[in-house]
Order: structure tokens, then sequence, then C-alpha cells
């Protein structure tokens, strides 16, 4: 009797034991397999974030591209239909010289100086702004909760002013401009009508050498007219603001343009494409 109750305790414990390690195995299962379920999910959120980012962002400069730029565009509008008496503006711009840098010295610095204006551009303007890059050597601005005309022309200056100094690329130094169209919401419209108004105001800021227009709809289809015109000897001039609706006419902001620098500036390569085209034109002449 002794050695059956023994032999009934051993096996008990042999029982408990097994027991024991299954429910341990089992939980050690659960956790190693739960961690996993949740990495993979993680990781599945995390690419879906990031193919979401790239699809809203340009690969070259990080910044917004045409897609985030317009859908940034109407949550502005939306956000600004409750704000009487702000507006919102809408400006593209067109850098001048840039098909020469990419021409003479290379693409690769083309892309280091479309990388460079893109984070000149995103420190000039305001909190809350927007810089997107829609494609090439072409860049937008939405910013909102403007007082007026003077107040966007204020924010252009800026722009224009952030792309005067040099460009210290790698295979050299090269200077480009901008030309600036701007158009303003809701008096020049809203949505497709507004980036199409501001970009026909950049059209003609770039006919005209370079500076800022200020979209005019009593002017449509003609250049010039509303165009910051070059800085006089003094660095500042002064320009009348249009529109149907809106400030009076009267109205004038002074500002700061430069719309006579030089597109592009790289001596060393200017001056050996001048001696090339001086020796083919004397073996011609022999």
């Amino acid at each position: 009797a002794q050695r059956e109750a023994e032999a009934l305790r051993a096996a008990q414990v042999r029982l408990l034991f097994g027991t024991s390690v299954g429910y341990g195995v089992g939980l050690v299962l659960v956790c190693v397999i739960g961690r996993m379920v949740l990495g993979d999910q993680r990781r599945l959120a995390e690419h879906a974030g990031e193919s979401e980012r790239r699809s809203l962002h340009d690969a070259l400069t990080g910044l917004p591209n045409r897609v985030m730029f317009h859908r940034r565009l109407s949550e502005a509008e939306a956000a600004q239909a409750g704000s009487a008496g702000h507006l919102l503006a809408v400006m593209i711009m067109d850098l001048n010289g840039f098909k020469g840098v990419n021409d003479v010295l290379g693409h690769v610095a083309g892309d280091q100086l479309l990388v460079e204006s893109g984070r000149r551009l995103s420190a000039a303007i305001r909190e809350g702004a927007l810089v997107a890059r829609l494609g090439g050597d072409e860049f937008a601005v939405v910013t909102t909760d403007l007082a007026g005309p003077a107040d966007a022309l204020s924010v252009a200056r800026r722009l224009v002013d952030a792309l005067k100094q040099p460009f210290m690329l790698d295979a050299g130094p090269a200077t480009v401009s901008g030309s600036l169209g701007i158009a303003l919401g809701p008096i020049h419209g809203t949505g497709d009508d507004l980036v199409r108004h501001a970009d026909a105001a950049m059209y003609q800021a770039k006919v005209a050498g370079g500076g800022v227009v200020l979209y005019d709809p009593s002017n449509a289809g003609t250049t010039g007219k509303g165009r910051i015109p070059p800085a006089s000897a003094s660095g500042r001039t002064h320009v009348r603001t249009h529109g149907a609706a809106g400030p009076s006419p009267a109205e004038t902001t002074a500002l700061t343009a430069d719309a006579t620098q030089p597109r592009w500036r790289a001596r060393p390569v200017s001056v050996s494409v001048f001696a090339s085209t001086l020796r083919l034109g004397l073996t011609a002449a022999a």
C-alpha cells in the first residue's frame, strides 16, 4: 500500500510538472506569435505611411508635390471661407537661368540648385504656408490669412530675394532669379482657376524679364501690366495694385525687386566657350 501511494504521488508530480511545462511553452508560443503579428502590422503600417508620403512629396527636394499642393489649396480655401476680410494667395515661381546651369554645369548641378532653391523658399515663407515643387524648375506657394494685396507682395518679395545670393554648387557657382505670379482668392477665383491665373501672371513676369506680377483680371491676356518693375538706383520701386474687387486702385506698396541681375554666371566656362567659338570662326574664315 505504501508503494502504491508513493507511485500515485510520483504520477501526480509528473502530471503537474508536465502540465506546468505545457502551459509555459504555450504562453511562450503565444507571446512569440503575438509579437510577430504586431511586428508585421507595424511594418505594414510604416510601409503604407512611407508610400503615401512618397506619393505626396517630390523625390528630389522632399517638398510637397503637385498632388499635395492641390490638396492643401482645397483645405486652405475651406478654412479661409470662414475668415471674412482675409485672402489667400497662390504664387507660381519659375527660375530664370536654370537651363543654363543644366546645360553648362550639368544635371547634377541643376539638381543641387533645385534642392537649395527649395530650402531657401521654405525658409522665406510664413508659418503655415506651403512651398511645393510642381516639376522642373517650377515652384508653387499657398499662403493664407492675408490682409490684402500688399501683404501678398511682401511674401513675394521675400521669395524673390531668397534667390539673389549665388548658389555654391559642387561644379561651380551659379546665379538664377525668379519670375513669380500671384493670384488672390477669392478675388481672382478659386481652385484650378486660381492656379491658372497665378501661372498666367508668372508668364507675364517671365516675358518681361523676371520679377513679380499680381494677376489683373482686367488685363488678362496681355503682358507687363501689374509687374513689379526693375529696381531703381535706390533699390525701391512702387507698384499699383489692381482688381475689380478689393482694395482701392490707388493703394500702393513699396517693394524691392531685382529683375536686372544676371540669370546665370560662370566666368571660366563662359570664357572657354567664347575662345572655342573664336577658334571655330577663325578656322572657317581660313
